[in-house]
């Protein structure tokens, strides 16, 4: 429109922009306060907790450690750690995305930090037995409070 023109703004904006602002070197090591975290198996078929590398054909997921990835802020690679142990101590699987499997339980962990220090965990599972939930939930709560995450609840 007329008006954008007038008021500089590049082709096909309707407003003026600003030059980008970057982040100062200092910040950018573990600069996120929400990620997501796949619980899956890495190239060896161990259990990982961390991001998906790889998707083969059949959607199997190959998930790589969090522990390297710059952004991800020490208090999450911690979480992973704790999460993985978990797993590997649990009696449930992890879940597998494959086509025309879709087994197991452990499928994500997503959490969020707060400028006081506090931690929000929200893992999401396949569906399982009532029953069993006390099971699953206990040693998972029991670790990530003892873990001094910030997990209060």
């Amino acid at each position: 429109p007329e008006w954008a023109l007038r008021c500089k703004a590049p082709v096909g904006c309707g407003c003026p922009l600003d030059p980008i602002i970057g982040t100062p070197e200092s910040s950018l090591e573990g600069y996120r306060n929400k990620c997501e975290f796949s619980i899956g198996h890495n190239t060896e078929g161990e259990v990982e907790v961390g991001f998906v590398l790889k998707v083969t054909g059949d959607m199997h997921q190959i998930v790589d450690s969090a522990q390297d990835i710059p952004h991800v802020p020490p208090v999450m690679k911690r979480l992973c750690t704790v999460v993985k142990d978990c797993v590997k101590a649990s009696p449930f699987p992890v879940f597998d995305r494959r086509r025309d499997v879709k087994t197991g339980v452990w499928r994500v962990v997503m959490c969020r930090t707060s400028a006081n220090g506090s931690m929000l965990v929200l893992v999401q599972t396949a569906s399982f037995p009532e029953e069993k939930r006390e099971e699953f939930t206990k040693p998972l709560v029991d670790a990530l409070l003892a873990a001094d995450l910030g997990v209060s609840s």
